[in-house]
């Protein structure tokens, strides 16, 4: 039962209008829009004739661009927990990367020290530092930084983790060996490490136009946009995966370039010059991302590709829990109906009741711990039990309502039969 594509977004559209601002009531005054490119995975293993092609792209356009750059890259799949060879960055890269840093082009971030998951996705999500121990989070943060500074001749100040996703203890062991900027995603818990500036991407590249656009429209002074890419993005390097050519990048760029309203910055930069990219900041991001993370991708409001001002962002939060409530409160109701309708119908045939019960509720049971191991940290491993008890719940109230329904007959029965043989009684 796919909800999403029936009934459920038109009646979801509801509650998604209030969110959409006019331009026209925001002030007379042009607003200006912050953009950081950040481009993740620059490596021994990374295509080189692309990212040279995406410095010159950004070197005929006088931007600049945020490179995670990784210091010892797995030889294999980085979401391959297995041993793997690791390949540090060689000259050759390092020579590309020396001369845009020298021409103010490309800024380095460390991302990471192989980008290598420690755990599969099904043990708990992929992962290098999250849920790590401390020194070993520290060694590998601090080897991976001495490498990158000594190849590179330039301080490394901006740490990316691999996957986006960190913990306290990375937070600790980055102040520890130095680093004063993190750009992961909204969902980490910063509090109490003012010593770390944070600014978290907000979107990836297909969804950037969009995100411009939403930008210029809604009710925020400040909108900020990091937007995410690989190689793998572009269709010369992965025809299957890949979404966008070098030529439709080089013209994006340009138009971001020619735009009035549009700022370019490095994410250390924003970080450095915009005061406003402060921790209340983030942790009212924070607030407005958690309310929407068990919606589907198509239902979540395209505001959530926005790094937004704080009371724009609390006044969204109150909207995505509204959203978020109404999308699970049809994920349980629509099965629920539909279970307790059909199997009122069904149970009329009282030898398949038994059946028809217990394999229902085996059957569930089954798919419930599937979608909860292959689905995890989704929206899925919660809407698919959910439905699924709303099915079983449906099921027992159908049954329960049968087996009355059938008691009531028969009671029914049993007073006519009483009232016949008392009228026939009487009559003799």
């Amino acid at each position: 039962m796919n909800i999403q594509t029936t009934i459920l977004p038109s009646l979801l559209l509801i509650i998604i209008c209030p969110l959409a601002v006019n331009a026209n009531e925001s002030s007379d005054e042009q607003k200006e829009i912050f953009i950081v490119f950040r481009y993740d995975d620059y490596s021994s293993v990374s295509s080189t004739e692309i990212e040279i092609e995406v410095i010159d792209i950004f070197r005929k356009t006088g931007l600049p661009v945020t490179f995670g750059v990784i210091p010892f890259a797995g030889s294999g799949d980085h979401t391959n927990p297995s041993p793997q060879k690791l390949l540090a960055l060689s000259n050759e890269k390092a020579s590309i990367l020396k001369h845009a840093i020298s021409e103010g082009i490309v800024e380095v971030a460390q991302h990471g020290y192989s980008h290598r998951t420690e755990r599969s996705w099904y043990d708990g999500g992929w992962t290098e530092f999250a849920d790590i121990p401390y020194e070993i989070q520290l060694k590998r943060i601090i080897n991976g930084k001495q490498h990158l500074e000594n190849i590179l001749d330039v301080e490394i100040e901006l740490f990316i983790p691999p996957f986006n996703k960190c913990d306290h203890n990375t937070l600790r062991a980055l102040g520890s060996a130095g680093f004063k900027y993190l750009s992961a995603r909204t969902a980490e818990e910063i509090s109490g490490l003012e010593s770390l500036a944070v600014l978290p991407y907000t979107c990836l590249l297909d969804k950037f136009k969009k995100a411009v656009e939403v930008a210029r429209n809604i009710d925020d002074p400040q909108p900020v946009i990091v937007v995410l890419f690989h190689d793998y993005d572009f269709i010369e390097v992965n025809p299957n995966r890949g979404f966008i050519t070098v030529p439709e990048f080089e013209a994006l760029v340009q138009e971001v370039s020619a735009a009035l309203d549009v700022r370019v910055m490095s994410v250390g930069q924003a970080l450095k010059e915009l005061d406003f990219l402060n921790p209340e900041r983030y942790e009212k991001n924070r607030e407005y991302f958690s309310s929407l993370n068990l919606l589907p991708l198509s239902l979540q409001p395209p505001e959530r590709s926005i790094y937004l001002s704080p009371e724009t962002a609390s006044r969204l939060t109150v909207w995505g829990w509204s959203l978020t409530s109404t999308f699970y409160f049809f994920v349980i109701l629509l099965p629920l109906v539909s279970s307790f309708i059909s199997f009122r119908l069904v149970f009329r045939f009282q030898k398949l009741v038994r059946i028809l019960f217990f394999s229902t509720i085996l059957l569930g049971t089954v798919t419930i711990l599937l979608a909860l191991r292959f689905y995890y940290g989704s929206y899925r491993s919660i809407a698919i039990p959910a439905g699924i008890v709303s099915v079983i719940v449906g099921m027992c109230l159908a049954h329960w309502r049968t087996r009355k329904s059938g008691k009531n007959r028969i009671a029914a029965h049993d007073q006519t039969k009483q009232s016949e043989s008392s009228f026939i009684e009487c009559g003799q």
